[in-house]
């Protein structure tokens, strides 16, 4: 007892109180540094459970499973922001055989994220500058929103792109899709500015163009 009276002079307690503050301060600005870089955000972990996922590279036999997945998540996402007639336009225009089948032609990448042996969703990206790629997908399967497995396709793609050194990640996104905003957000793209994209029989995309430092 005698001792810890002696240790516990204010003094000591002064110069050891003002030790923890300053190794808390240096951690949280060594925290805050990192996610300044997006590299924090990016190795956010995906929910734990059982089951096994995994991604592979895309291929023209994947365009039926890709064609069935956005059939089924576009409706529900982009009917409520633009209607059904430019849902069922943009569907018929970008997600043929023909078109998806261009699009792999014309080096756009695809990843295919598989859960239990089943394919639940698909991004593609192409490279739209020296450097700089643009996520022209990102969608998975109606059933696994909420699970994380968007999280996993978007940290694949972004694997994918430091393999190669690509400087810069971009993307657009509908300006009233409040949901994917946030999620993109949330990872750490910023918005960069605001584009209108005519696209044929007077429909237009209104979006927002975000961007990621890789």
């Amino acid at each position: 007892m005698n001792y810890l009276r002696t240790f516990a002079t204010p003094q000591k307690w002064n110069r050891m109180v003002e030790m923890v503050a300053f190794i808390l301060s240096s951690s949280l600005r060594a925290i805050f540094k990192c996610t300044n870089s997006s590299l924090f955000l990016a190795r956010i972990p995906e929910p734990m459970n059982n089951e096994t996922k995994y991604t592979r590279e895309g291929t023209a036999d994947d365009i039926a499973m890709i064609q069935d997945i956005a059939a089924r998540v576009w409706p529900q996402t982009y009917e409520p922001i633009v209607g059904v007639e430019q849902v069922k336009y943009m569907l018929d225009r970008f997600y043929t055989h023909e078109a998806l089948l261009e699009q792999l032609d014309t080096g756009h990448r695809f990843r295919i994220a598989y859960t239990n042996g089943e394919g639940i969703g698909f991004a593609s990206f192409s490279e739209i500058q020296p450097g700089v790629y643009k996520l022209h997908k990102l969608y998975v399967a109606v059933e696994t929103h909420g699970k994380g497995m968007g999280l996993f396709l978007m940290n694949d793609v972004v694997t994918e792109l430091r393999k190669i050194n690509a400087q810069e990640l971009r993307l657009n996104v509908n300006r009233y899709n409040s949901r994917a905003i946030q999620f993109y957000e949330r990872y750490g793209f910023s918005q960069l500015y605001t584009e209108d994209i005519e696209i044929g029989l007077g429909y237009q995309m209104n979006d927002y163009v975000y961007g990621l430092t890789l």
